[in-house]
């Protein structure tokens, strides 16, 4: 299942990152269809791992800490 490409969800190419991706998905679930489930289980994992760093790094570079100060001075966002 490691041929399933990475997808970082950042970059100026996004969209089309995401459509590569997406058919390159598409075209691995046609030829292996008994695996479907397996498949779609794996690419969800990729993409909620992309989304994950993508949190991650923004955590690490103070935008919770900005979150936070918003939230405790009663500015709900």
């Amino acid at each position: 299942m490691n041929v399933i490409p990475f997808f970082s969800g950042e970059g100026p190419n996004i969209e089309s990152d995401l459509a590569s991706f997406l058919q390159y998905a598409k075209t691995f679930l046609d030829q292996y269809p008994s695996h479907e489930n397996t498949i779609v289980f794996i690419i969800k994992l990729k993409i909620i791992g992309s989304a994950r760093r993508i949190l991650d790094g923004l955590i690490s570079s103070g935008s919770e800490k900005s979150y936070n100060s918003r939230r405790s001075k009663g500015n709900n966002v």
